[in-house]
């Protein structure tokens, strides 16, 4: 295990409908890259969750991912309202029977049950999820659709919810998150699409290490790549362990279900 103890927030498993060369969908082949590179922990989620259905992604979850305290299930959640997904009440329920704490919402993906962020569509899920302090990773395809004015009333709204971006791409569109770190401490940066030259430093220095958590975007990427580029930046060795894996672990502690 490496000494960072890396904890990926942004990995996914299970069947895909345009899968990479190669690609194992199971739990096991994402245990074996972890073995190789020496990641602790990782929160996969059902790629069916994105590209098929929400929850029958969750029910194969559930059923394929073994039971591990290295791997910590997430679950695709989605709008209850046309009947395809369970209401907020029952998904609680259900996550705290399966050990899930930790959700993910797609957006705008090729298939994705939402293209945008919909508030209230989305207010009596969010409501549920901030009640008992429930990461929601939020998975746009598109970076250029969310904004300030988007993620201002999210944040707001749920102070209690901790909001983790995961962007395909950040590189001069970071520029706006610096306005909303300053107002609010539940927005968080997973590091796979991060391109910024200098910026965890410059992260780290004006925000503090938490604002930023490892993730890999398996199966598309190596897990490498965004090991590497915490492992050579130019912060200490505490924050270096900080955005690895401990405010991941810090976050899925403070759950309460």
């Amino acid at each position: 295990m490496h000494p960072l103890e890396f904890v990926d927030v942004n990995c996914a498993i299970g069947p895909y409908y345009n899968p990479p060369p190669e690609y194992d969908p199971s739990a096991q082949a994402l245990l074996a890259r972890m073995d190789e590179l020496g990641i602790a922990e990782a929160c996969p989620v059902a790629l069916m969750g994105r590209d098929y259905s929400p929850w029958e992604g969750n029910l194969w979850l559930q059923k394929n991912l073994p039971a591990s305290p290295r791997l910590h299930p997430v679950w695709a959640v989605a709008p209850h309202y046309s009947g395809e997904f369970p209401a907020p009440a029952e998904l609680l329920e259900r996550m705290a029977a399966a050990g899930v704490r930790m959700v993910r919402l797609f957006l705008s993906g090729v298939l994705s049950f939402l293209d945008r962020l919909d508030l209230p569509v989305l207010r009596e899920l969010f409501d549920a999820l901030a009640a008992h302090r429930v990461p929601l990773l939020l998975d746009c395809y598109d970076p250029l659709l969310l904004h300030a004015q988007e993620l201002e009333p999210l944040l707001s709204s749920w102070p209690q919810m901790p909001v983790i971006l995961l962007l395909p791409k950040v590189v001069q569109n970071e520029r706006w998150f610096h306005y909303l770190w300053e107002r609010y401490d539940n927005l968080y940066l997973e590091l796979s699409g991060y391109q910024v030259l200098g910026g965890i430093e410059n992260i780290c220095r004006r925000f503090g290490p938490e604002r930023l958590l490892y993730g890999s975007r398996y199966p598309y990427f190596t897990p490498l790549q965004s090991m590497l580029q915490l492992i050579y930046s130019d912060i200490d060795e505490a924050s270096k362990k900080a955005v690895a894996g401990g405010t991941a672990r810090k976050l899925l502690r403070e759950v309460r279900l």
